[in-house]
């Protein structure tokens, strides 16, 4: 009996070559296999459309000499309603869909369905390509992921993220206000935002995925490219938020875009020698780079991913090879301004997220510690009531339950001391009743 499939005519015929065939394969398996083989390799540049015309009559009359009562299966061309539109109207701040299950969206850290049905593929393809771009099912199916930031024409700002799992294709989206945030709705320091503005040194923003890294990285670019006749460079992977046109000159780089890698961008910078650079996030072959930028270059802004000031110190240092350790240290403790940590945690109300902060200043008692390699003893220092070098993530947390802005309950899991965090909220929220308190 012959083979009706396309692919086996295709191979019988030699008009494909097998590698190509695979990825094409790979291409419809990832839309659930509903989407025709032949629309993809035309769309692919591997056979034109009147050798697949020809194909599909092949194809046919096999299956017509094999069963005489087969009759093509009719094709769905209907779409679902835009759903990121409704989560934006809704306030959320991540949209979350996924073949096979009703779109979820969350809002101040609870998650809830926005329908009840689930969401089919063709629905959620067709979705990714308006967002991604005609080609992005293809891209993902050679990656197994893609990230852009959202159209410009989107009412909001964020991040898409299309990724294949088990169950076919899934999408998350992060979503933040069209409007940047002030400095002190960030909880960014006057005196931190006067350094942005026209100061030196470095400047570490830590935070772990998805705490308000990248909008407080936003919010103090627009800061520093705000004033005239500076130039800042910015080199990340994604650019969700927007840059100030007037002012100074601001020169993006995309890493994995317009270069390979973070490293080769830092030293590509340095040559130009600009007044700022903002980096995202730190890695292991751009670190000493970073370090090297913060003693010769004007202003340096680098993102590291940790939950607090001493950990972000921890893992500068871990990321430096060990003979270059006492090094980083010294010019850590020469170089850094400040450590802001952000947070976001659920309002009181849930109706959306605020932001916590944990900052370190370097002043002579923090430089000394570094430089020892006592990094750990950081955290017992920002405990301190009116601490001199800042306070911690603890502290903030504390006093956002204090003043009725998030629940104790919300707040307790992100707290690093939670019994001293229980016995700053008893003295502090001495009203609150004993089962809210963790």
């Amino acid at each position: 009996m012959e083979d009706t499939r396309l692919g086996a005519i295709l191979l019988e015929t030699r008009l494909v070559p097998e590698k190509r065939l695979r990825q094409c394969l790979e291409i419809q398996a990832l839309t659930g296999g509903s989407r025709p083989l032949g629309q993809i390799l035309v769309e692919q540049g591997v056979i034109t459309p009147r050798a697949l015309a020809d194909l599909l009559k092949i194809q046919e009359a096999r299956r017509r000499a094999q069963d005489p009562a087969f009759t093509p299966a009719p094709t769905s061309t209907s779409h679902g309603p835009n759903l990121l539109t409704a989560a934006i109207e809704l306030g959320a701040n991540d949209l979350m869909l996924s073949e096979g299950r009703a779109p979820a969206i969350r809002i101040g850290g609870a998650m809830r369905r926005i329908a009840e049905d689930p969401m089919a593929g063709p629905e959620l393809w067709e979705f990714v390509r308006t967002q991604l771009g005609h080609d992005a099912l293809e891209r993902i199916a050679q990656r197994g992921a893609l990230t852009r930031a959202l159209q410009k024409t989107t009412p909001a700002r964020g991040r898409i993220t299309a990724f294949r799992h088990l169950d076919g294709l899934g999408v998350t989206i992060r979503i933040h206000p069209r409007e940047l945030r002030s400095p002190a709705a960030c909880g960014i320091d006057p005196a931190l935002v006067e350094v942005v503005r026209g100061g030196r040194g470095l400047v570490i923003i830590a935070g772990e995925r998805g705490c308000g890294v990248s909008e407080t990285f936003a919010t103090m670019l627009n800061e520093a490219s705000a004033a005239p006749g500076r130039s800042v460079h910015v080199l990340d992977r994604c650019f969700e938020y927007p840059t100030a046109r007037v002012g100074s000159m601001v020169t993006r780089r995309a890493i994995g875009t317009h270069t390979r890698r973070l490293d080769d961008a830092l030293r590509a910078a340095l040559r130009e020698e600009p007044d700022a650079m903002f980096v995202g996030e730190v890695d292991a072959p751009s670190v000493q780079l970073v370090l090297h930028a913060a003693e010769h270059a004007g202003l340096v802004v680098a993102c590291v991913r940790a939950r607090s000031a001493s950990e972000a110190l921890l893992r500068i240092l871990s990321l430096c090879p060990p003979h270059e350790q006492e090094r980083a240290r010294a010019v850590l403790a020469a170089t850094c301004v400040a450590i802001l940590g952000v947070q976001v945690v659920p309002l009181a109300d849930a109706s959306g997220l605020t932001v916590a902060t944990e900052l370190l200043r370097f002043d002579d008692t923090v430089r000394d510690i570094v430089r020892m390699g006592a990094v750990r003893r950081v955290s017992s220092l920002l405990r301190v009531d009116d601490a001199p070098c800042g306070h911690s993530m603890d502290v903030a947390l504390v006093r956002l339950v204090a003043e009725g802005r998030t629940r104790v309950e919300d707040a307790f899991p992100l707290a690093a001391d939670k019994s001293w965090f229980l016995d700053a909220v008893s003295e502090s929220v001495s009203q609150q009743p004993v089962g809210s308190r963790g």
